[in-house]
C-alpha cells in the first residue's frame, strides 16, 4: 500500500490492471488488487469433479450420438425444478441428464433416453418428534424406482416456499417405514446443527425439496416442496435439584441431553429427550415421551427434589426406585398405577399429584411421613400396606376406590379425615384386616356406604369396630 499524490486527475477509485485505487484518513492510496479465495465444501468439491467427468464424456461421444442428444432437445423443451420450460442443445440436455444420475449414485450414459419424465413425489410433511427429523410422506414411496433426491436449507427466517437457499444434501435418508424418511444425521451433519439447538429455535423454519430421478434416462420430476416451523416440542418434564454441585455428582454432563436418555435409559425405557435446557437449578427437558421411570435408583440422588410432569411424559415406574430418595413434589398425570414400593419411603415428600393413578399396589405409598393430605380422585384400588406409615396425613380423598387392602392405612396415627363414599372392601374380610392399626386417641371423620355398617353379620366391619374402639370416629354416610 502506497500514498499517492494525482496530477490532472482530482480523484480516482476502484481497480485497474490489478491495482486498487482508494481513500482513507491519510489521502489517496493504492494497493494490490486482493484476490478471494474460495475453498470448496467437501461436496461442492465432488460435484465439481462430477461435472468435469461428464464434460469429459460428451467429447468421448460419436457424432451420431451427440445428435441424437441435439435431437431430443429440439424435440422436446427442458422442464426444470420449478416446472418452467426452457430450450436447451443436446450438450446441455446431456449434463443435466448424467448430473441427476451421478448425484444418483448411477453410471453415466451415453446415449440419448426415449423422452418421459417421472411424475412428482408424494406431497409430505416435516416432523420433528422423538429425537428426529422426518419426511411424512401422504402415500407410499419406493426409494429405489426412481431415485429420490433431496434438497434443503439451512434454518431461515422466510417462509417463503420457493426460497432458492436449498442446498443438495444426500440422494437417500433412513427409511422408518415406506412413509417415513428419517433425515436427522444428513441434514444435521451437512449444516453442522445440533437436533436440540435446532428445536429450540423457535423463529426459523425449514424447506425441504423432493425430485425423483429415472435411474435408466436421468429425467427428473419437478420438485415436491414444503416449508415447516422449527420448534421446540411443546411437552416436557422439569427435574428440580436443591444444587449445582448435587446436580453435577448425579450426572456430571447435565447440560448434554444424550447424558440425561442415558441415565433414564432412554430409548430402552421410552422414547428419548431432544433437547435439555438448564434454567437455574431446574432441568428442562423436551421431546421424550412414554417414559418408564424405571431405571435409575433415587437412592443414590441426594439432592434431587422434584418432578414435575405436567404433560404426562412419564408412564410407568419401577419398583423400589425411588426408595429413600429426596423428593419433596411429584406431579405425574401419566401414571395409572403405582407398583409395589413405587413411591415408598419417600420420607421427605410433601406433595403428590397423581390426578389418573386408577390402583395402587402393595406398599405402593408406603412411609410418606410428611405428607399432610392424599388426594387420588380416580384410584378404585390401593393394596395392602399400600398407605402405611403416613403418620402426618390428616386427609385421605378416595372417591372412587372401591377396594382397600389389608393394613393400608395401618401406623396413620393423626386426627384425619378419611373419604371411601364407594368403598365395597375395606380389607380382604369383614373381620378385623388391622386396616387401622395403630391408631388411637385421634379424632377419626369417616365417609364409607352405610353397606358397610351392617355387612358383618348385621354388625359394622371388623376393622371399622377396631378403630371405634381406640378413638373417636365420626361416621357418615354418602346419599345413595
Amino acid at each position: 500500500m502506497a500514498r499517492i499524490t494525482y496530477g490532472l486527475i482530482t480523484d480516482i477509485r476502484g481497480s485497474i490492471g490489478g491495482l486498487t485505487f482508494q481513500k482513507n484518513a491519510s489521502g489517496a492510496i493504492v494497493r494490490l488488487k486482493s484476490t478471494r479465495v474460495i475453498n470448496p465444501s467437501n461436496l461442492l468439491a465432488n460435484q465439481q469433479r462430477l461435472l468435469a467427468s461428464i464434460v469429459a464424456l460428451w467429447f468421448t461421444l460419436t457424432n451420431d450420438q451427440k445428435n441424437a442428444w441435439n435431437a431430443l432437445a429440439a424435440a422436446h423443451p427442458f422442464i426444470d425444478g420449478w416446472n418452467v420450460s426452457k430450450q436447451l442443445n443436446g450438450y446441455q440436455n446431456f449434463l443435466s441428464n448424467n448430473l441427476n444420475l451421478a448425484s444418483a449414485g448411477l453410471p453415466p450414459i451415453s446415449d440419448a433416453p426415449a423422452y418421459a419424465l417421472p411424475g412428482p413425489s408424494p406431497t409430505f410433511t416435516i416432523g420433528f418428534s422423538s429425537g428426529k427429523i422426518t419426511l411424512n410422506f401422504s402415500a407410499p414411496v419406493d426409494p429405489a424406482t426412481p431415485k429420490m433426491l433431496l434438497y434443503a436449507s439451512p434454518p431461515v427466517t422466510t417462509s417463503n416456499i420457493n426460497t432458492r437457499q436449498a442446498k443438495f444434501i444426500i440422494p437417500s435418508g433412513s427409511w422408518d417405514s415406506s412413509q417415513i424418511l428419517d433425515i436427522t444425521d444428513s441434514y444435521c451433519n451437512y449444516f453442522s446443527v445440533e437436533l436440540a439447538a435446532l428445536l429450540l429455535n423457535s423463529n426459523c423454519n425449514i424447506c425441504i425439496r423432493v425430485k425423483l430421478i429415472d435411474p435408466v434416462t436421468g429425467f427428473s420430476s419437478v420438485y415436491t416442496s414444503t416449508i415447516s416451523r422449527v420448534e421446540a416440542p411443546s411437552s416436557f418434564l422439569t427435574f428440580t435439584f436443591d444444587s449445582l454441585e448435587n446436580l453435577a455428582w448425579i450426572i456430571p454432563d447435565y447440560t448434554n441431553v444424550a447424558a440425561w436418555n442415558t441415565l433414564l435409559n432412554l430409548p430402552g425405557s421410552g422414547n428419548p429427550f431432544t433437547s435439555v435446557v438448564v434454567d437455574g437449578l431446574n432441568i428442562k427437558l423436551y421431546g421424550g415421551s412414554d417414559i418408564a421411570m424405571d431405571y435409575h435408583d433415587f437412592e443414590e440422588s441426594a439432592g434431587w427434589l422434584s418432578i414435575d410432569d405436567p404433560d404426562g411424559l412419564i408412564t410407568s415406574l419401577g419398583e423400589d426406585k425411588f426408595q429413600a430418595g429426596y423428593l419433596t413434589y411429584l406431579n405425574l398425570p401419566g401414571l395409572t398405577q403405582i407398583p409395589y414400593r413405587g413411591l415408598a419411603d419417600l420420607g421427605d415428600l410433601a406433595t403428590l399429584l397423581l390426578p389418573n393413578v386408577t390402583e395402587v399396589l402393595e406398599y405402593g405409598l408406603n412411609n410418606l411421613g410428611s405428607m399432610a393430605s392424599l388426594s387420588l380422585p380416580k384410584c378404585t384400588s390401593i393394596g395392602a400396606n399400600g398407605c402405611e406409615w403416613m403418620s402426618h396425613c390428616a386427609t385421605f380423598d378416595l372417591p372412587l376406590c372401591t377396594s382397600i387392602g389389608d393394613y393400608c392405612f395401618n401406623r396413620t396415627n393423626f386426627n384425619k379425615t378419611i373419604n371411601l363414599p364407594v368403598c365395597t372392601a375395606l380389607g380382604s374380610t369383614v373381620g378385623n384386616n388391622h386396616v387401622f392399626d395403630y391408631c388411637s386417641g385421634k379424632t377419626i371423620y369417616l365417609e364409607i356406604p352405610a353397606a358397610l355398617m351392617t355387612c358383618n353379620g348385621g354388625n359394622p366391619d371388623g376393622d371399622i369396630v377396631a378403630l371405634q374402639a381406640v378413638n373417636t370416629v365420626h361416621i357418615t354416610n354418602p346419599p345413595v
